[in-house]
């Protein structure tokens, strides 16, 4: 909700006071003083006003969005004692210590088993002192990437926990046993230190063959299991009929989030416990928090049965702390932090950095990205994406064939550069059903008998002789796919000796609820050398859903992903390729819809806007019970399904450009030629009413070119029209972007640069007094141009990016650049998020588009030459300066953003009833 002009004259004196206040303290003011001086200031300023509009003006302060970019208050909270620092001189963090070793001998970098200690120990410190008396209770999550080591994270944090104090550690590790197995084989390794596969109902003691992983590193340490690799805890198994947990040793389950299971471990905890009750500190990690836990009931009804049976598991501890991990955490932030006891993470949420070795959204989804192959129109209509579950399948589309042939292509390679064979796998997701899954395995398992058949008869006969389609067709693909690694690293004789030699190695793997059971039983029945043996194979899982939460494919290299799930979050799961490829990571290789790969970068980037909240919401040192989040609405997909939004409201809020960046991502043919005309016309007015600055990386830029001239030259440049910012309407008028472009800070003087690239000269003739003077500089190459629509001419930059990440540092004086250089880590790229904070004035940027032949032979998507370039623009606006009483005040545009429980209480005042809305889903 707006304030009234009345209120503003209320809230802008506010805040300068909490400025001002905070500067002379060195410290944050309080709710309560910020309460009186809200009073004071009325009374004397605003006397009209009653105490609501006074308690809005006041949430509007303390609320970071509520102005720009958010006032620096800082307000702690108090309720909290940092308590870890003191103990650290006086603990034994044997537990720690170990991990680490454990860490270090599997090859971690130093710096990142340092980041390691320093995150785990701000975790530990936010679970809660575990010494305190009871009662109490905490609610945190963690907010990682898919696959960026989430679990080596909160293991880290479980060791240090028990080094200071905590006895009870309950991991809820996943919805099917797939996941629950996996978690506990991790937790074996590198918690409890024991093999649990030795810990059967009746097998007691196998002396030092129970030891593993970091019960080798320190053969001192003691842990109870109550679960194993094989079966999850069962009250009535030996294990749980002889161990009490209050026996000063830590007590470890790792179980299936599942409501049995949760009431079975609660009713155990209870009766070990007695009348007198139990207040041993316990921690409950829940994995995937956002899976199951949330409560999707009506908030007037009773929760749903896990949501209740987590809460009541953290009650069977007067000393219980809930840490939630997910790399989605939407539905998580959207629960409703009224309800009592509920599981909204109040105390604290924190975003985990990942390593430089990570492989993350902007790996894959990035404009120059060639990792990702659209062409799969012979799956959809072979497989729609909306599909009955007795659909016919009744043999492979080529794209299919293609990526198993490029994923056996890729393994013979690896197995050239690796000295030991290390797993690979692919994965097959095109159907969520289990009978579709099954002919869709039945046919790649068929296909690749047939390329290993062909391999085995043909790759060892002489070059000349002729060879089969199938034959050719293996080598095709290798070179379209892998061309790079087969003219620097390896010829093709080579690596199709390497395929001969490994041929018999591939296997398939049909991964869903109906195959569990067996699977787990013929794994059983397997020696610990076959399981090894098992595992080394390079294996295609074919599968649905249950590839895509949780589970680790271990060597994954292959994907092809032929689903458009209905929401956000399930999206993001879906990306198992996420993660770390030490050694192949040039191997990765996705296919999937083109309108998938669009979605995915959307998502991603609504995914970095959360992460930034976060941050911010960190360094003020809020919680979130005072730091209201917001998430951005994108179409063609929903955030989170409807029912875990049910404490979230749809708002048209007040968010300002400031700090921004705007680019035209969709072009028209149709106006190649006036677009040229306004820049080189615009160009001659820059070069003669702004003055020239010597840039790091760019040809030619100007500063103090006056607002006038921009407007001028927007009025003429358009974009196509379905381009928010820069296309005009069907009317023809002024582009979205006139609207904003003198609310600008420093709006009356602009930056102005001409962005050089990698491709082919471009020379524009200036014609200043009479001159021929040319301006020259290297276009912009960008391949991945896709055609919207033949038919009316329009172009669309992939994933919505015009430039490279590293554009607007490059633009900035030398001066500037070398104080940025300065402030970033060594290594890292000098990226919007960091030259961002040090533009000062408005900066148009312009780019002149081409797209050339790609190294691997494959033509462009469309022509575009230097003699005719596509321009498309960008344009920064510079971030505000909160010292600034003007910048306070600058108020910006609205936009459709999903807002939590918090946000709606900080804005309004009140809880306001959920608004309806339409969403486009796909079910």
């Amino acid at each position: 909700m707006a304030l009234t002009e009345r209120q503003k004259d209320l809230e802008g004196p506010l805040t300068m006071w909490v400025i001002n206040e905070n500067r002379r303290r060195g410290s944050s003011v309080s709710l309560d003083e910020l309460e009186l001086k809200a009073n004071e200031l009325s009374a004397i300023l605003t006397p009209e006003l009653d105490d609501y509009e006074i308690e809005q003006v006041r949430l509007a302060v303390t609320h970071k969005g509520s102005i720009s970019q958010g006032v620096d208050v800082g307000i702690v909270d108090r309720t909290f004692r940092r308590w870890l620092g003191e103990r650290k001189t006086s603990t034994d963090e044997r537990r720690w210590s170990a991990y680490k070793g454990l860490l270090t001998a599997r090859g971690w970098a130093p710096q990142v088993v340092e980041a390691l200690e320093r995150q785990t120990d701000d975790v530990v410190e936010l679970l809660g002192d575990p010494t305190i008396p009871a009662p109490w209770a905490r609610r945190g999550l963690l907010m990682g990437e898919v696959q960026s080591g989430k679990t080596a994270t909160y293991i880290g944090v479980l060791n240090k926990a028990i080094d200071y104090g905590y006895r009870v550690i309950i991991i809820l590790g996943g919805h099917t046993n797939d996941l629950r197995n996996q978690t506990q084989a991790r937790v074996d390794q590198d918690l409890t230190g024991t093999n649990s596969s030795f810990l059967e109902d009746n097998i007691r003691g196998a002396g030092e063959q129970m030891r593993t992983g970091i019960g080798l590193v320190d053969r001192t340490l003691s842990t109870i299991g109550m679960t194993t690799v094989r079966r999850d805890f069962s009250a009535s198994s030996r294990l749980a009929s002889t161990v009490w947990v209050d026996t000063g040793v830590p007590t470890v389950f790792v179980i299936k989030k599942n409501v049995k299971m949760l009431e079975n471990v609660a009713s155990y905890i209870r009766a070990q416990a007695g009348p007198q009750g139990f207040d041993l500190p316990l921690v409950v990690v829940d994995d995937e928090a956002d899976w199951g836990s949330p409560n999707t009931a009506d908030p007037d009804t009773d929760p749903t049965r896990v949501n209740k049976a987590i809460r009541s598991l953290l009650d069977v501890s007067s000393r219980s702390t809930y840490l939630g991990i997910t790399a989605t955490p939407f539905a998580n932030v959207l629960i409703d932090h009224t309800v009592e006891d509920d599981l909204f993470p109040s105390d604290y949420i924190r975003a985990l950095a990942s390593p430089s070795n990570y492989l993350g959204v902007g790996t894959y989804f990035d404009a120059d990205s060639d990792v990702v192959t659209t062409e799969v129109e012979d799956c959809l209509q072979a497989l729609p994406l909306k599909h009955k579950k007795d659909h016919p399948f009744r043999a492979l589309p080529a794209s299919l064939e293609d990526s198993v042939i490029s994923f056996m292509v890729g393994v013979a390679i690896r197995r050239l550069r690796e000295r030991e064979p290390q797993p690979a796998s692919m994965m097959v997701n095109v159907s969520r059903f289990n009978q579709v899954q099954a002919l869709v395995h039945r046919e790649v398992e068929e296909f690749v008998s047939q390329v290993s058949a062909v391999i085995a008869t043909e790759f060892k006969r002489p070059t000349e002789q002729p060879r089969s389609e199938l034959a050719s067709k293996v080598e095709q693909v290798a070179y379209r796919h892998y061309s790079t690694q087969l003219t620097t690293e390896h010829s093709w004789r080579k690596v199709a000796d390497s395929l001969f030699d490994i041929h018999l190695e591939f296997r398939t793997d049909l991964v869903n609820n109906q195959t569990a059971k067996d699977r787990a039983n013929a794994r059983r029945l397997m020696s610990q050398e076959q399981r090894e043996a098992h595992d080394a194979r390079p294996v295609i899982f074919v599968g649905g859903d249950v590839l895509s939460r949780g589970l680790t494919l271990n060597g994954l290299q292959v994907s092809y992903f032929i689903r458009r799930p209905s929401s956000a979050d399930t999206l993001l799961q879906m990306g198992r390729w996420f993660g770390y490829r030490p050694g192949y990571d040039d191997l990765v290789r996705i296919w999937m819809p083109a309108k998938v790969e669009e979605i995915f970068g959307n998502v991603a980037r609504i995914s970095q806007e959360l992460r930034e909240d976060l941050r911010e919401m960190q360094v003020y040192d809020l919680t979130p019970r005072q730091f209201g989040l917001k998430i951005r609405l994108i179409p063609e997909i929903a955030i989170v399904a409807a029912n875990k939004r049910r404490a979230a409201a749809v708002e048209e809020v007040t968010v300002n450009l400031h700090g921004q960046v705007k680019q035209s991502v969709n072009m028209a043919e149709a106006h190649k030629k006036r677009n040229h005309d306004a820049v080189v016309e615009f160009l001659r007015s820059a070069s003669l009413l702004g003055h020239p600055y010597r840039t790091r990386g760019q040809t030619a830029a100007w500063r103090s070119v006056p607002l006038t001239a921009v407007e001028g030259f927007f009025s003429v440049f358009t974009a196509h029209e379905t381009d928010i910012f820069f296309g005009t309407d069907a009317r023809g008028g002024n582009p979205q972007i006139m609207r904003f472009l003198s609310d600008a800070k420093n709006s009356s003087e602009w930056n102005v640069v001409v962005v050089s690239g990698s491709g082919p000269e471009v020379a524009l003739t200036l014609d200043r007094e009479g001159s021929d003077e040319r301006l020259r500089f290297k276009s912009s190459v960008r391949n991945k141009l896709q055609p919207n629509n033949p038919v009316s001419g329009s172009y669309h930059f992939k994933n919505q990016q015009v430039a490279s990440p590293t554009d607007l540092a490059s633009s900035l004086t030398e001066e500037v650049y070398v104080r940025l250089r300065k402030e970033v880590e060594e290594g890292k790229p000098l990226d919007e998020v960091f030259a961002k904070r040090y533009v000062t004035h408005p900066t148009l940027m312009l780019y002149a588009v081409t797209t050339s032949q790609s190294s691997e032979g494959d033509p462009p998507m469309v022509t575009i030459t230097a003699d005719e370039p596509l321009w498309a623009v960008r344009v920064v606006f510079p971030p505000l300066d909160l010292t600034d009483p003007k910048d306070v005040e600058r108020q910006g545009r609205g936009e459709k953003i999903l807002v939590n429980s918090v946000w709606q209480e900080q804005f309004f005042g009140i809880d306001p009833e959920p608004e309806d809305f339409d969403e486009e889903v796909d079910g």
